[in-house]
């Protein structure tokens, strides 16, 4: 029966006399459907790359929100074990070891040989900051200044917490304050 569709004289012939349009014409279509196909996944797909946008940005939020969270928490624990450890008048000896028991890398020690013209009667300074919290899309540490006196002695200190994106600012960022 296919080969008598298909090969058959009466159906070449009884297609030939027939006007386009009726019988049995074997032609294409004639409307739009592939345009409307291109068009509604080209749709699909600006749909998919918003959704995935928004989902990319909710995640950055999140994590962002959470590393910020974890910055305030560890900058809180230590302030607290500043005030109770390192009183002032505390050697830097006994701040140094105070640092590196803390997980901080060796401090630096600036000596201005004489009281700093620009502070608040300190000769010497000793910096450091803490490790990283976060992880490359967001991470946050805090940077420690302690004022020291002639005799190397604890004037005071300062800290604030810091926040910076590795993948959006790259590794020339200092970092940008965090608000409370």
């Amino acid at each position: 029966m296919y080969e008598d569709v298909i090969l058959g004289e009466s159906t070449i012939r009884g297609n030939a006399g027939q006007p386009a349009g009726k019988g049995r014409d074997m032609g294409y279509a004639q409307d739009n459907t592939l345009r409307a196909g291109v068009a509604q996944g080209v749709g699909y797909l600006a749909l998919i790359a918003i959704g995935l946008g928004a989902l990319l940005f909710g995640a950055w939020k999140w994590d962002t929100a959470k590393t910020n969270e974890m910055a305030l928490q560890s900058e809180d624990a230590l302030v607290g074990d500043i005030a109770a450890q390192l009183p002032l008048g505390t050697r830097r000896a006994d701040i140094e070891k105070f640092l590196i028991a803390h997980g901080m890398p060796q401090p630096g020690y600036f000596n201005f040989n004489g009281p700093n013209p620009r502070g608040n009667g300190e000769t010497a300074i000793l910096w450091t900051r803490t490790a990283s919290v976060g992880n490359p899309i967001h991470s946050c540490w805090i940077p420690l200044e302690f004022r020291l006196d002639a005799s190397d002695a604890l004037m005071g200190y300062t800290h604030e917490v810091r926040c910076s994106s590795y993948l959006i600012d790259g590794n020339r960022d200092q970092g940008t304050p965090l608000p409370r």
